[in-house]
């Protein structure tokens, strides 16, 4: 089960090119008429799905079996690092682009979007993966604990979460760089790996059916949800629609391609 899974890589990758596409110029005919919803939509979640599997698999080949060990600094900083140099790298591009394309010279809003993840609409990532790196083992020890009705209490709390931030009135800029809308999907990974048992396909029809007529009520005929107000198209109502494909696509499906992994 440690045993590196090539496939994943290749999902990310696909995942990679739905996140470009998705940020493209396409009418919203378009991408309603090929059912962008059901599959460039499911990018984010997907990667996050994928990040709460293989956060597992690291927990199990560190011997973490105390939550206080994943906070330990060996066991954290390299992941920190991991992810910082890469976005450092990034943003790099991105000031320069503000200072000799945009003219932007304001150290102060350089140091703003340097906080906030960077410039653009995919911004919002690296904030969550910070975010990740000390939310995920309370989800991973809850799933441990309690298994599949651990993973119902991660649901439980994202539609707590998505109540509040509906009541506190919450803005869509501070609402998207908070990971807390994504304890679902991560507990779903994590509950993927740690499961004990093999799961009846009765949840699997249910998950994917209720996903489907979320995703159809709120893309396709316009219902709006009053509480979930942003980011609806890809909340943990409609990601239920991913979860039966995820777990194929994770735990059975083992393809290797060189040039796609790379």
């Amino acid at each position: 089960m440690t045993k590196r899974n090539p496939f994943l890589d290749i999902v990310k990758a696909a995942c990679i090119l739905f996140v470009i596409i998705t940020h493209d110029k396409i009418s919203e005919s378009f991408r309603l008429k090929t059912l962008f919803p059901f599959w460039i939509n499911m990018a984010v979640p997907m990667f996050l799905i994928i990040s709460g599997y293989v956060y597992a698999i690291s927990f199990e080949r560190n011997k973490i079996s105390e939550i206080h060990e994943a906070y330990a600094l060996n066991f954290i900083m390299p992941k920190f690092i991991r992810y910082t140099v890469p976005f450092i790298l990034a943003y790099l591009v991105e000031l320069a682009d503000e200072i000799f394309i945009r003219h932007n010279y304001s150290v102060a809003s350089w140091i703003f979007h340097f906080f906030n993840g960077g410039i653009g609409p995919g911004s919002y990532y690296y904030p969550v993966l910070l975010q990740f790196l000390f939310i995920y083992p309370v989800i991973y020890f809850v799933v441990r604990r309690y298994e599949f009705k651990g993973l119902l209490l991660c649901f439980a709390m994202n539609a707590v979460f998505e109540f509040f931030q509906k009541v506190w009135g919450c803005g869509g800029g501070f609402y998207r760089m908070l990971m807390f809308r994504y304890i679902f999907v991560i507990a779903f990974g994590s509950w993927l790996y740690q499961r004990k048992e093999k799961t009846s396909a009765i949840w699997k029809i249910f998950s994917f059916a209720v996903g489907v007529i979320f995703i159809i009520l709120y893309c396709y005929l316009k219902v709006k949800p009053k509480i979930i107000i942003y980011w609806t198209a890809t909340c943990f109502l409609a990601c239920l629609y991913l979860l039966p494909i995820a777990d194929f696509l994770i735990t059975k499906t083992h393809i290797s391609c060189k040039p796609a992994e790379l």
